[in-house]
């Protein structure tokens, strides 16, 4: 987002700061906190993987022909069921292959502008995303648990802080040494940049409530540059190709997921815990992260490989 995007990024970087202002002067009713967080998760959030189906079909146009929209469906419908029965048949193998795969996701889309073949990019991806899930969940536990216990499907037992405390330490050791590492290596102003998102995240973190906090970073930080990532790739395969033709082709596929979450969540118990409703969420996009992530690794692969082109 620093150079793909770079007014998005002060724009993004100026709401988290100002929400982390109010959450700090001011008692906000935690009703509101939970409706921010669902409208950032489910209006932002969810959306930009709504149009997966169309990347897919640009990717494999020249491999699978006409048939590519069907093997898109086949495969996609495939993963999602299943990290489905992994939700079910093994939950706590699933959520950690999920913790690792999102970490690496959220990482790839942030550091985009790297190359993407080096391990040191791939090690520095994963180890930003990662701490990116794990400081709210430890600054937060007494609200993560319940969340993590639903999706565990058992009872947590009484270390498992002390090694989510040992894990977040060794994690934000090791990633800072690799920020520090990146100095002389991007331009000055980048490295700031990314040193500056990380303090506002960290602070955004811990001031916030958890589902709020974690609800601005997958819809501002995530998301929005995602979308705008999907977007340039579009521009450069098809001519003419608008933001707008976007928006308007992930209405579909974004309406059918809210509408699943929604319904699959009429089924709880009226009184059920808010833990349980995010749980719903979650696991919903748990089963979409996996075919997501391999689309857009091929995306931001592709993306690099024709920006080089363009540049020699």
């Amino acid at each position: 987002m620093i150079r793909t995007a770079p007014r998005l990024w002060w724009i993004v970087v100026g709401i988290t700061v100002l929400t982390g202002l109010v959450y700090a002067l001011w008692e906000v009713p935690q009703v509101w906190t939970w409706r921010l967080a669902a409208c950032a998760v489910l209006g932002l959030g969810i959306p930009h993987g709504a149009a997966d189906h169309q990347l897919f079909s640009v990717l494999y146009a020249d491999r699978y022909g006409r048939s590519a929209t069907r093997r898109f469906y086949v495969a996609y419908l495939g993963a999602m069921l299943l990290v489905a029965l992994g939700w079910w048949l093994l939950p706590q193998l699933t959520l950690c292959v999920f913790v690792g795969l999102s970490a690496y996701h959220f990482g790839q889309a942030n550091f985009s502008y790297l190359p993407q073949e080096m391990w040191l990019t791939r090690l520095l991806s994963f180890n930003w995303g990662l701490w990116v899930i794990l400081s709210p969940v430890y600054w937060h536990w007494d609200s993560a648990a319940p969340i993590v216990e639903t999706l565990w499907r058992s009872g947590l037992s009484g270390s498992l802080l002390v090694w989510v405390e040992v894990l977040w330490l060794c994690n934000s050791l090791f990633l800072g040494g690799l920020i520090i590492g990146l100095y002389g290596v991007l331009p000055w102003r980048d490295w700031l940049k990314e040193s500056l998102s990380l303090g506002v995240l960290a602070v955004s973190f811990y001031v916030t409530p958890l589902l709020l906090g974690f609800g601005l970073f997958f819809a501002l930080w995530h998301a929005l540059p995602s979308a705008g990532d999907q977007i340039r790739f579009f521009q450069a395969q098809r001519e003419g190709y608008r933001w707008y033709h976007y928006w308007w082709a992930i209405v579909p596929f974004t309406g059918i997921a809210i509408l699943s979450i929604l319904a699959l969540g009429t089924y709880l118990e009226t009184d059920v815990l808010l833990s349980d409703w995010w749980s719903v969420i979650f696991g919903a996009i748990a089963a979409l992260t996996l075919p997501h992530m391999l689309i857009l690794d091929k995306v931001y692969k592709k993306l690099e490989k024709e920006e080089r082109m363009e540049y020699n």
